[in-house]
């Protein structure tokens, strides 16, 4: 589901919510009225509590549409008609600041979507595993480390432009190859701390992913000369429109070097959306 539908979806369920629940204060307080089920006081108490909750509830759906109006509408077809006659690449983008956002929860595979600030589709990262890992690891969630993983990063209009596999046994590393099977470099999570090597198709190091802290509130993606490309801020807010993001979002800022070097921006711009599938973030 698209994010636009999906706040509308939540939007209309908490208006049906709230409306039913304003609906049930009424009748509660008029049948206890005639009846006298309980004392006055605790009549208005109780009625007051379910009108306070209904309102909060309305207000979240308002909030939700706001947000939905801040996402257009996915045009995927009418981008493939632009790619055809424009030449430009909708896997590379120049966006400084990108939005991570994930779909789904526990019992669901992983959904990852890239937004621009300014509520554009780029790119989405989604689990492709079988579906007995996906069983297996919605059953016992501690078992994930040790399973087998599949991945696919596409464009903004559906392509298929990195595929990540990870056998299954003890930390094993996740390689990341293009759709033509071509093996352009792999990532592997330290045993001890908020850490994964980075490593490129021929097995040299590439780079490393390091939390600032212990509780892994921000990361930083490093090249093999130390320079910083990616800085991934989980649960942080970008620079314009943060209003438009909720705490459920991550702020990822992409460096110049980056976005202006194609080579390393295929071989890196997945590992935000790994950070947040290897490190639960």
């Amino acid at each position: 589901m698209e994010w636009r539908k999906h706040h509308e979806n939540n939007a209309r369920i908490s208006r049906w919510v709230g409306w039913g629940l304003l609906a049930a204060a009424a009748v509660y307080g008029m049948l206890d009225w005639k009846y006298g089920w309980s004392t006055r006081p605790a009549m208005a108490i109780t009625v007051s509590g379910m009108v306070l909750t209904a309102v909060i509830i309305l207000g979240t759906a308002s909030a939700f549409m706001r947000k939905a109006a801040f996402f257009p509408e996915e045009r995927r077809e009418r981008d493939r008609e632009l790619q055809d006659g424009s030449g430009e690449d909708p896997f590379l983008h120049r966006d400084r600041e990108m939005m991570l956002m994930r779909q789904g929860g526990k019992g669901t595979r992983a959904l990852i979507r890239y937004f621009s600030v300014d509520g554009e589709l780029l790119l989405e990262f989604r689990e492709t595993s079988r579906g007995w890992v996906f069983a297996a690891d919605w059953i016992l969630d501690r078992l994930r480390p040790f399973l087998p993983k599949s991945f696919v990063l596409t464009d903004r209009i559906g392509g298929p432009r990195l595929y990540l596999t990870q056998r299954g046994g003890i930390n094993s590393p996740i390689e990341i190859r293009l759709p033509d099977g071509t093996l352009i470099g792999s990532c592997r999570q330290d045993w001890w701390k908020a850490r994964m090597e980075l490593r490129d198709g021929a097995g040299l190091p590439a780079g490393e992913v390091g939390s600032d802290d212990l509780l892994g509130t921000s990361f930083r993606v490093r090249d093999a000369s130390g320079r910083e490309l990616v800085r991934f801020y989980n649960g942080g807010l970008p620079s314009r429109n943060g209003d438009a993001f909720s705490s459920d979002a991550d702020l990822v800022k992409v460096s110049a070097e980056l976005a202006g070097e194609p080579e390393a921006y295929v071989r890196f711009i997945a590992v935000p959306a790994l950070i947040k599938i290897v490190f639960s973030r």
